[in-house]
């Protein structure tokens, strides 16, 4: 599932300490969490699906994309290229665009 996906690449970017990495899979973690509770699951009886999961990583690439226009907009370039190295590492877990 898509979810063990993103635990085991968060326990990789914490071997290779990737910073951007972690902290960016650490929020999607938790928002996948929360759309747990959202949904009256416990965290540790069974997982989202796959479809749910990729709902909750698109609402976050979403964020990343409004983030990095504001911030570009705002005269940020700096917290600009942050948002978008964390929009690159969700993008590796979306299905392509059509």
């Amino acid at each position: 599932m898509l979810a063990d996906q993103l635990q085991a690449d968060l326990r990789q970017a914490m071997k290779d300490r990737d910073a951007v990495r972690v902290s960016t899979l650490r929020l999607a973690l938790a928002a996948l969490r929360n759309r747990q509770i959202e949904l009256r699951q416990r965290p540790g009886e069974s997982s989202l699906p796959d479809s749910e999961t990729v709902d909750v990583l698109r609402r976050e690439a979403k964020c990343r994309q409004e983030s990095i226009a504001a911030f570009q907009s705002g005269g940020r370039p700096d917290l600009a290229e942050k948002e978008a190295a964390e929009f690159a590492v969700l993008q590796k877990y979306l299905p392509a665009e059509l």
